[in-house]
């Protein structure tokens, strides 16, 4: 059983950037009302199942696995856990803490440096672009998580799919019979700004880091979500190095021909605005302009040249040939259901 919830990193206060995913952590390791942390995960253990909460930057997860036995209990504690976080402040504390270590080690490594700062110049100020700071997480307090829980977790905004061995009316009104009394109204949170206001970031910039290596991020503002190119966005950057193939322009000449990185490669992030266009490398400091200049001459030939019939069949063939194993399980399948219809995709996507 998995559930969407309309929300995400982007509705984080200025002041308070990691407040999102604080609350979604702490939903699950802080226990529900009636149910102490320990007592929830010992039970959960002695069947076996599992709950899971996590937050991206454009809405939440919620999900359950248990057996069939034991599905009345699962789905009674995945309802408790989504609608009655206790946020105790134990596990506050604990989750807090790990957040603080993980923002005092984001400069520990190069490339995770120069990531967030291409993101950062790219879209300036926007939501995209939150970045949590020690002063951030530490101003975060229960009310902060229990406000946000409040103000977003709400039925009006989630999606539920279940797959398994069940009959299907007697597991919705399993579902109903949970969530039945929860009515709390929907509340229309202000989309994220359109990334297309942002001011033009062209340019070259540094974060210097006294390390016998260089990062390298080019990027650029990419495409939305829903847009009705992406396939051939997907295949090109395949096709450029995106997909882990050896035989890409990026790694084969780059790194196979010509020895300049130990890691280069391609990503399209798509977002609900626009997202993000990459290319990285990770190079020795004395091979860095020559690494800067090859990628350049790659991304220039990808933009004026065709592509070769036996790189575009490669890849073609590839993405056809293993679309199949997203589809393995009713799990895989039902989930893909959920994710297309809650994010906005046409009917006929896949």
């Amino acid at each position: 059983l998995l559930a969407y919830v309309r929300t995400g990193d982007i509705h984080d206060p200025a002041d308070k950037i990691g407040l999102a995913a604080l609350t979604a952590s702490v939903m699950r390791t802080g226990g529900t009302v009636s149910r102490e942390p320990d007592d929830l995960n010992e039970t959960l253990e002695f069947i076996a199942g599992s709950v899971e909460s996590s937050m991206s930057t454009e809405f939440a997860t919620i999900g359950l696995s248990v057996m069939r036995k034991d599905i009345d209990l699962g789905i009674e504690i995945f309802a408790d856990v989504l609608m009655n976080p206790a946020f105790r402040e134990g596990k506050i504390e604990l989750a807090r803490n790990q957040a603080l270590e993980g923002v005092r080690r984001q400069n520990d490594n190069p490339y995770g440096i120069a990531g967030r700062e291409l993101s950062n110049i790219v879209f300036g100020d926007h939501p995209y672009a939150n970045t949590a700071t020690v002063e951030s997480i530490t101003s975060i307090t229960r009310e902060d998580m229990v406000a946000f829980h409040d103000a977003h977790y709400r039925p009006g905004g989630i999606s539920i799919a279940v797959s398994g061995d069940f009959d299907k009316d007697a597991i919705i009104a399993k579902l109903e019979d949970a969530f039945g009394e929860w009515t709390a109204p929907v509340v229309e949170h202000p989309p994220a700004p359109p990334v297309e206001d942002l001011a033009d970031s062209t340019g070259i910039f540094h974060a210097e880091k006294e390390i016998p290596q260089t990062a390298v991020w080019f990027g650029h503002v990419g495409v939305k979500r829903t847009n009705p190119d992406w396939f051939s966005i997907l295949v090109m950057n395949e096709v450029l190095g995106g997909g882990g193939l050896f035989t890409a322009r990026l790694p084969s000449e780059i790194r196979s021909n010509r020895g300049l990185a130990y890691s280069v490669g391609a990503s399209y992030r798509r977002m609900n605005q626009r997202g993000l266009f990459r290319v990285y490398c990770v190079t020795r400091p004395d091979a860095t302009a020559q690494c800067i200049e090859a990628t350049r001459e790659i991304l220039h030939g990808m933009r004026d040249e065709q592509v070769t019939d036996e790189e575009l069949d490669l890849v073609k063939n590839l993405n056809i040939n293993s679309f199949v194993f997203a589809y393995t399980s009713s799990g895989q399948i039902a989930h893909q259901d959920l994710r297309i219809d809650f994010l906005g995709y046409p009917a006929n996507f896949l």
